[in-house]
């Protein structure tokens, strides 16, 4: 849809065959290629993105590569270099032109490592680029297929059918492309579905409408009217039917303040389809879930640091470790997280804005539930036995990687 926005020739081609099935981790793949694709119609205004699939038959470790080549601005030697850097963004006059690439070339290496590959890239400044994803490709002892863009209708491999749901649900987005996705898997599952484009609009079909909607998907970044605002508005009119929230900005720890304005639930963009539909079945016909929200067999990991960009890329990282994870900024906002998410573990920054982190992490000791939780001193300072004195169980010096980091983490699972 965003490439058809944009007037972009979108095609997607296989060179030779392919394995059947192959054994990966489909959400992880998935994610590459969203960020990649997505990276690729952002810098490409005039042209085409490809998305090239072929089959490396190596007898020791087969992979699958994707290639995913655009006609778009291109980058110069000396960025490409560094484009897989944690926050490096490309030429300062791209970057003010069109926006960064942000965390998602990093995590996308890193997804890639995880999957057994990589992901390279070959640009030249003004002709376009081409990152190339390979992963190991294990065939489950499958037979090669030569597939055909025909052959692989995104309806064949999830259908919305298998959910039969009734009601009406107003879906409110500004992209035209969320709002079309999602009333396709809703009303392929049966419902009837209205569409708003911004909060104002919500506001106004639901004051219009003789009969209440059955359930609100409802976007938190708008223009206008944002979602919090929009949510905390539909309470007050007597609004008593479900809204569930769909936000890619969860990382920054806007969970708590959607369910603060009166949301039921949270739903993090891309929209996956099958947890779309289940938590739609979910609160149109049983009510939610008594269990918690967290889940109870994933280590949860709490993550306070007034840096957001820390937080954003210190939470995609351990994510993709399997760790459940939420972030906090301030102390009284980690202190109200905390309650709730009950972390394992607590990675703390010694410098927050309302506290340092030894009147924070005496605030934190005083939660019943965090008794056996570990605290972890993630900071720019190298006092370690000040830290061990005020009751941290480990001190990490900033720049930390990723791999003390998980190192110190799994002390305590």
């Amino acid at each position: 849809v965003r490439a058809d926005e944009k007037q972009l020739e979108f095609h997607v081609e296989f060179e030779g065959p392919l394995p059947a099935r192959i054994e990966t981790d489909p959400k992880r793949l998935r994610q590459i290629l969203i960020n990649l694709l997505g990276n690729a119609i952002k810098f490409t205004e005039t042209g085409s993105v490809r998305l090239v699939i072929r089959y490396l038959p190596n007898e020791e470790e087969p992979n699958l590569q994707f290639d995913i080549i655009d006609t778009g601005v291109g980058i110069s030697d000396e960025h490409a270099s560094e484009l897989f850097q944690p926050f490096v963004q490309a030429d300062a006059s791209i970057t003010r032109n069109y926006g960064g690439t942000g965390l998602g070339l990093t995590i996308s290496r890193r997804l890639a490592h995880l999957l057994g590959g990589e992901v390279i890239v070959e640009s030249e400044l003004g002709q376009g680029s081409t990152f190339s994803v390979t992963i190991q490709a294990n065939s489950m002892g499958s037979d090669l297929i030569e597939p055909s863009i025909e052959g692989n209708d995104p309806d064949q491999l999830f259908d919305p059918s298998e959910h039969s749901l009734q009601g009406t649900v107003l879906v409110v987005d500004d992209r035209r492309d969320v709002r079309f996705l999602a009333r396709h898997l809703l009303t392929g599952a049966g419902l009837t579905v209205e569409m708003a484009e911004d909060g104002l609009e919500a506001i106004a079909m639901v004051e219009q409408r003789e009969a209440p909607f059955d359930l609100i998907l409802l976007d938190m970044r708008m223009p206008h009217l944002d979602g919090y605002s929009t949510a905390a508005r539909l309470r007050e009119l007597g609004v008593e039917q479900p809204i569930i929230a769909l936000t890619a900005d969860a990382l920054e720890d806007d969970q708590q303040l959607c369910l603060d304005q009166g949301c039921n639930v949270v739903l993090r963009k891309p929209i996956d389809p099958r947890q779309l539909l289940q938590t739609v079945s979910q609160w149109l016909n049983d009510g939610p879930d008594p269990s918690p929200q967290h889940s109870t067999d994933r280590h949860r990991v709490l993550v306070i640091d007034d840096s957001q960009d820390t937080c954003r890329l210190t939470k995609l990282l351990l994510e993709t470790e399997g760790y459940e994870v939420e972030v906090a900024h301030r102390c009284e906002q980690a202190v109200h997280v905390a309650k709730d998410f009950l972390p394992h573990t607590i990675l703390l920054d010694h410098g927050l804005p309302d506290a340092d982190g030894f009147e924070t992490i005496a605030q934190l000791r005083e939660i019943p539930g965090l008794a056996d939780s570990r605290f972890i001193a993630v900071t720019g300072r190298s006092e370690a036995q000040e830290s061990l004195d005020a009751g941290f169980d480990e001190h990490l010096t900033k720049p930390t990687d990723l791999d003390e980091l998980l190192r110190a983490i799994r002390g305590n699972v």
